[in-house]
């Protein structure tokens, strides 16, 4: 959908709002959350927001309380794709605190559920997300999975969350026998090849990638660029993780300039993406040093990581807490160039954010 197409379509969804009486006599407001959620796909975020946005007061004034809680998850969705976890974290659990008090929407309560388990996975909060992941696969509701069609999807996105959280703490066989099951899941209940698909085969991808198994990590990261390409087009956000990873890859065997055409195709997602996803960015520039590095040209590593710190200064992405490795990384580039007074310096900058992090008060989902 080109530019002027999108904003008509947004126009006329816009258009369905107006006036006070459709607030509170119709169902329109779902229309408008569905516009949304085209948006969100499309990987357009800041279109997706407004939408949503809209949506969500429609809900409220039409005092319904599913349709409120359905958009909040949306909002989170949005907010993760954004990187901004805080506000992620806050609309799932309002979402979470609707659907346990509404009757019937027991599979809604069980999808927010794995939504938080996956953003506490984001903040490296493993031990909450493992406890609500599996909070949400012994809902009542998964005794019977012929009831509901819906549930093959959601069990297998629960098991690739848990797979997630396992590869963090380095459990990779346990991983992997997660992922494999999510795939299975889909493939029996006939809805393999989708998106869900292309995420489970990058992760099996990143997995190889941590074991220095580079020939076994390409072929399942091809898979998944090849089937987000074509659901989701050549220039999604969602595609940024894996061609990094297929980047970092071909660094470590020695195909550099390969590397570097996946970089650069990341970077121009990145920053033709509305909002412009800073945070990426800088996780992008912080490989794109250590190819340069791997070539012995540390002025080239040295001005690319110099940018990703300056962009994770300035953005949301602080809160996440690998990004205080990237600043040591940084200092240690920067002793290693002479440039000793500099590092001391940014080495403090990472230590602060560290403690920062520290006492950061997170306060898991009661049972």
């Amino acid at each position: 959908m080109n530019h002027w197409t999108r904003a008509i379509a947004i126009a006329l969804a816009l258009n369905a709002l107006a006036g006070s009486c459709i607030y509170a006599q119709t169902q329109h407001y779902m229309d408008i959350r569905n516009a949304g959620r085209a948006e969100y796909r499309a990987g357009h975020f800041a279109a997706a927001e407004e939408l949503l946005r809209n949506a969500l007061i429609a809900a409220s004034n039409a005092h319904d309380d599913a349709g409120i809680g359905t958009i909040q998850n949306d909002f989170g969705d949005v907010y993760v794709g954004e990187e901004r976890l805080r506000d992620a974290e806050q609309s799932y659990v309002r979402a979470m605190e609707i659907f346990k008090k509404l009757q019937g929407k027991e599979f809604e309560l069980a999808a927010t559920l794995r939504n938080i388990g996956s953003v506490y996975s984001l903040q490296r909060r493993d031990d909450d997300a493992l406890k609500i992941l599996n909070q949400a696969s012994k809902l009542p509701i998964f005794r019977n999975p012929a009831k509901d069609p819906r549930l093959p999807s959601l069990t297998a996105e629960i098991l690739n969350s848990k797979g997630i959280v396992l590869v963090r703490q380095g459990s990779l066989g346990k991983a992997r026998t997660l992922f494999e099951e999510a795939i299975r899941t889909r493939s029996a209940a006939g809805i393999d090849g989708g998106v869900g698909d292309a995420q489970t085969w990058s992760n099996i991808g990143t997995i190889y990638l941590k074991q220095k198994r580079y020939a076994l990590a390409e072929q399942p990261l091809l898979r998944s660029i090849e089937i987000t390409e074509r659901i989701l087009g050549p220039s999604h956000p969602d595609l940024v993780l894996t061609l990094a990873n297929l980047g970092e890859v071909y660094t470590q065997i020695g195909r550099y300039a390969e590397a570097m055409n996946q970089y650069d195709r990341c970077l121009a997602i990145l920053r033709n993406s509305k909002p412009t996803l800073d945070g990426r960015i800088a996780r992008i520039l912080q490989l794109v040093s250590t190819t340069h590095l791997k070539q012995g040209d540390k002025a080239s590593a040295e001005k690319a990581l110099a940018d990703a710190v300056d962009l994770a200064r300035h953005t949301s992405v602080i809160d996440d807490p690998s990004v205080p490795d990237m600043f040591d990384g940084y200092a240690n580039l920067l002793k290693q160039v002479g440039k000793t007074e500099q590092a001391r310096q940014i080495h403090a900058e990472a230590q602060r954010m560290r403690a920062a992090l520290a006492l950061t008060v997170r306060v898991p989902v009661k049972e």
